[in-house]
C-alpha cells in the first residue's frame, strides 16, 4: 500500500543544516512540538519521507525545550476518537485503552485517572475491566481527539503522541489531557536532533503545512524562506 504521505524537501538555500519535521495541535498551543524527524540535507541536495498516520501514545518524564524526551512502550491510537487510561503500578506508568480493559489486564495498586483500586481483604489484584466498571461512566472522547484520563494532574510526567513509532508531540499529564487524531505538520530548517522538545517561539526559519494526506515538494530557498506546491 503506498503511504498517505510524501514529503520531498530540498534546500536551495546555501546554508548546511538538517530538514525537520514536527507536529501541532490545530486546536490549542499548550505543550511543545517535538523534532519528528530530522534528516541533513546540505546546500543543493533535497530529502524525502513516507509515512503513514499510525499513531500512538506513550509516557515518560517531563522534558523542557532543548532537551530529549524519552518514552517508554507506545499504545497504539486507532484512527479517530479513543480514550485511554493513565495506569500506575510498581514498574511506573503506562497507558490502556479505556475501552479495552481486559479480565486479564490486572493493576496492583491504583489508576492514576481519577481511580483508586481497593483490594479486600486477602484480595490480590483485580482486572481493569472491574475497576472500570466500578466507576460511573467514563466521559467519551471528542471526534477528531484521542483523550487520555488523569486526575489529579501528576507533576514531572508527560505524555507524547508518536507517529510511526516515535514521539511528537508532548503535553504535561493533567486534567483536560487530550491529542489531535489530525496534527497539522510544521518544518524547521536548523539543526535538531530527533526527540528533542522544541519552543517554536524560539525557532525561526519555519513553515506550516495544510497537508491532509497526498504528496508536497517543500523548497528551502536562497532568500531563506519556504516555498511549498503540490508534489509529483
Amino acid at each position: 500500500m503506498p503511504p498517505s504521505h510524501r514529503l520531498e524537501l530540498v534546500n536551495e538555500s546555501p546554508l548546511a543544516g538538517q530538514m525537520v519535521v514536527y507536529l501541532e495541535d490545530p486546536e490549542t498551543a499548550d505543550g511543545f512540538p517535538l523534532v519528528w524527524q530530522s534528516r541533513d540535507c546540505g546546500p543543493g541536495r533535497s530529502v524525502r519521507l513516507d509515512w503513514n498516520e499510525d499513531f500512538g501514545l506513550t509516557c515518560g518524564a517531563a522534558a523542557k525545550p532543548g532537551f530529549a524526551f524519552s518514552g517508554g512502550d507506545i499504545q497504539p491510537a486507532g484512527p479517530g476518537a479513543e480514550s485511554f487510561l493513565l495506569v500506575r503500578s510498581a514498574s511506573g506508568y503506562s497507558l490502556k485503552p479505556a475501552g479495552a480493559a481486559g479480565d486479564s489486564e490486572y493493576v496492583p495498586e491504583e489508576i492514576a485517572a481519577g481511580f483508586v483500586l481497593s483490594l479486600k481483604p486477602g484480595e490480590q489484584r483485580r482486572s481493569l475491566a472491574d475497576l472500570v466498571r466500578d466507576q460511573p461512566p467514563l466521559p467519551p472522547a471528542r471526534p477528531g481527539r484521542f483523550q487520555v484520563l488523569v486526575k489529579p494532574d501528576i507533576p514531572d510526567l508527560a505524555v507524547a503522541l508518536c507517529l510511526e513509532g516515535r514521539p511528537a508531540l508532548l503535553r504535561p499529564a493533567k486534567s483536560g489531557l487530550s491529542f489531535p487524531a489530525r496534527p497539522r505538520y510544521g518544518l524547521v530548517f536548523g539543526s535538531f536532533e530527533e526527540g528533542l522538545v522544541l519552543d517554536l517561539d524560539q525557532v525561526v526559519l519555519t513553515t506550516i503545512l495544510d497537508f491532509p494526506g497526498g504528496s508536497l515538494r517543500a523548497v528551502f530557498r536562497r532568500d531563506c524562506l519556504w516555498e511549498v506546491s503540490p508534489g509529483g
